[in-house]
């Protein structure tokens, strides 16, 4: 079941990074990192959307705040977002 929750909360990227107002994100969280077997090491992880925003209010240079258009529960510290796939 999908929730909405009308609030905003600060993303860390800003007009440095080139982010525009009105510009949408998708929220993704890491479900589980993906270990090589016989070394160990970590050769990557598994993430799955949990969310949109777009940024609203507040753009500065390393930040800018953004409202929760959607989300599939709640959106938590350590969540992270990337830029929406342009439709081809």
């Amino acid at each position: 079941m999908t929730g909405v929750q009308t609030c905003a909360l600060p993303i860390y990227i800003g007009s440095a990074d080139g982010v525009k107002r009105k510009e949408s994100f998708d929220v993704y969280r890491t479900q589980k990192k993906i270990h090589n077997p016989e070394t160990k090491e970590i050769m990557g992880v598994l993430i799955k959307k949990v969310g949109r925003v777009t940024v609203t209010d507040d753009l500065q240079e390393k930040s800018s705040i953004a409202t929760i258009n959607s989300s599939a529960g709640s959106i938590q510290i350590g969540d992270f977002v990337r830029t929406i796939p342009e439709k081809k």
